[in-house]
């Protein structure tokens, strides 16, 4: 089962991010390391350019928290 949230347009870099890895990640039970490696590279400008008390980098900064247990 395929998270369905690759089939809306992105709305920003943050968003197409997540967009990417929805489109790459093959269910929970399955090896999703090279999608979150992936999604990690991706969050890193996003969190370099991005205050962590903004909404954007709040989420992105939340986001290489989690994936990053899971590389």
């Amino acid at each position: 089962m395929r998270n369905n949230g690759y089939s809306i347009p992105a709305i920003d870099d943050l968003d197409m991010a997540c967009f990417y890895h929805d489109k790459c990640f093959k269910g929970f039970l399955a090896d999703n390391r090279s999608c979150n490696a992936a999604f990690l590279i991706r969050l890193s400008p996003i969190v370099a350019n991005n205050a962590w008390n903004t909404t954007k980098g709040a989420y992105a900064r939340a986001a290489v928290a989690l994936f990053s247990r899971f590389v």
